[in-house]
């Protein structure tokens, strides 16, 4: 396996474990921090489009159903895979980049 299949399925993992994650957590801190530098980075409406299927899919409370998601974000029913993983990529990127994320550069501690 390599790193970034590893990294995959560890976010991925974390990612659908995140409402059974308590608050405080490791693993929930970072994916809000994670979520939070995505909404921040997203300049493009692609990239917003990215960052908000994730948040549909995998974060809100009330996860809508995936007609309602491709609905909202205008994905055709069957792109919407290839999509959520286009968006998965997103996040690795900003996750486990060259250098990774420097925290502190964000203004966070």
């Amino acid at each position: 396996m390599t790193r970034y299949e590893m990294g995959k399925y560890w976010l991925l993992h974390t990612l659908e474990t995140y409402h059974s994650t308590p608050p405080g957590k490791p693993e929930r801190e970072f994916i809000d921090r994670l979520i939070d530098r995505s909404r921040r980075a997203a300049g493009s409406a692609e990239e917003k489009r990215l960052h908000n299927l994730v948040v549909l899919r995998y974060i809100t409370a009330t996860r809508p159903p995936k007609q309602r998601v491709c609905n909202l974000l205008h994905i055709g029913r069957q792109g919407y895979e290839a999509v959520t993983e286009h968006a998965i990529d997103r996040l690795l990127v900003l996750a486990f980049g060259v250098n990774g994320i420097d925290w502190d550069e964000e203004g966070n501690t």
